[in-house]
């Protein structure tokens, strides 16, 4: 387990969300509460990443390049359930840049840009 530190950003049609913050590093998860109090968790996997976020509204979000994927996104009581095409997801030992689309039906409901930055933070 590693204290880091983090730069998060996301921008969706136009509208943006960046915050820095601390979280921890659990063998190969991050977690760590935006500025809103919400708790994100990023499941780094083989191929793929798993992004969960607490609060509402909250989802459960796989990523994979070149695998469609469906997705739970809650807003209080009403779920929805979305098709997830990410375009790009490039993970480093510090970086992860993701790039993805929602659909329901076909029908594009918006297009996504994540930007993660997070390194271990120096121990006093």
């Amino acid at each position: 387990m590693s204290q880091m530190a983090i730069d998060f950003s996301i921008e969706t049609e136009g509208q943006k969300q960046a915050f820095k913050t601390e979280g921890m590093l659990v063998g190969e998860t991050l977690i760590f509460h935006d500025d809103k109090h919400q708790k994100h968790t990023i499941q780094f996997l083989d191929n793929s990443l798993r992004y969960l976020r607490d609060g509402d509204p909250s989802f459960d979000f796989t990523f994979e390049e070149n695998v469609l994927h469906q997705g739970i996104y809650q807003v209080g009581k009403q779920q929805l359930t979305f098709d997830i095409q990410t375009h790009t997801l490039k993970q480093s030992h510090d970086t992860l840049e993701l790039t993805y689309t929602l659909k329901q039906r076909d029908i594009v409901v918006n297009h996504s840009a994540l930007i993660l930055k997070y390194e271990k933070m120096q121990e006093a």
